[in-house]
């Protein structure tokens, strides 16, 4: 809920062209915030610290959101071209149009997959192939939302100026 929240924040802030130019003057500040948390994520990681652990459910995954608005920010003001280039990569691009999808299915999907081949939740010791499975079935449902669906709910959205009417 906090990257959600994070995400919204900045794409209200990042409308004010003062938000912008002082994101512009902090970018070297940035920089650091963002290596350092790439650095707590890696710590988390090769201390095995998983996603239903203490640790993971106080900071870590609000250090994931915050270390991915660090990115989502630079991208968006930084003129470094090959930070540009890997972000614009067009499978990122397709990864960018489905997440919402596989951010609300992915797991009923894995879950569904993993019961109709194995009998049971999602484990390990099933192997790799029924969570690839969920995979290519949960971005190929992804693709279909985005193309009969939500790209047209975006473009209505698109038709609507959410400006203040004060003439500030």
């Amino acid at each position: 809920m906090d990257a959600l929240l994070l995400g919204v924040i900045a794409a209200v802030l990042f409308r004010q062209p003062q938000f912008r130019e002082q994101v512009r003057q902090s970018q070297r500040s940035i920089w650091i915030c963002v290596i350092l948390l790439g650095a707590a994520l890696l710590f988390f990681a090769m201390q095995g610290f998983g996603l239903g652990s203490v640790l993971m459910s106080v900071i870590g995954f609000s250090v994931i959101a915050y270390f991915y608005l660090g990115v989502l920010i630079l991208t968006l003001c930084s003129k470094n071209a090959t930070l540009s280039r890997v972000l614009t990569f067009k499978p990122l691009r397709f990864l960018g149009q489905v997440s919402f999808f596989v951010y609300l299915f992915h797991y009923p999907v894995l879950g569904i997959v993993h019961h109709v081949l194995r009998g049971r939740t999602p484990s390990f010791a099933d192997g790799i192939l029924p969570t690839l499975l969920a995979l290519g079935i949960t971005l190929l449902a992804g693709w279909v939302s985005w193309h009969y669906l939500e790209r047209h709910l975006v473009g209505m959205g698109h038709r609507f100026s959410y400006g203040s009417n004060r003439g500030d």
